[in-house]
């Protein structure tokens, strides 16, 4: 593994497409996690992309952080990225700590 303990390799890149009067079209993002696994999503083709993990589209035990009931109120997840096959790879940060999590759709 690396030095940072985030795999051997894992890269992801921005993509923005702009159309005619410099308007945007589309934002992709794509790379590789660091499990080898890759990924590719659209910010306005995938309506869950850039959003709160929410308990009615992927249930209580995935939308929220473990913790005393106040914590849970307060600590959601964000989907970062669609995997395909109705999974998404989730975000939770806490400071400088970050954890990701693969997550599906009820």
């Amino acid at each position: 593994g690396s030095k940072s303990g985030r795999g051997k390799v894992a890269v992801s890149e921005i993509l923005v497409s702009v159309g005619e009067g410099d308007t945007i079209e589309d934002v992709v993002s794509h790379g590789i996690l660091s499990d080898g696994s890759a990924y590719e999503s659209s910010l306005y083709k995938d309506n869950l992309v850039g959003r709160e993990a929410s308990v009615e589209a992927f249930g209580e035990n995935q939308a929220f952080v473990e913790g005393r009931e106040g914590e849970r109120s307060r600590s959601k997840w964000w989907i970062k990225a669609s995997l395909g096959d109705g999974k998404y790879l989730a975000c939770y940060a806490k400071g400088w700590n970050v954890s990701n999590q693969v997550v599906e759709l009820l």
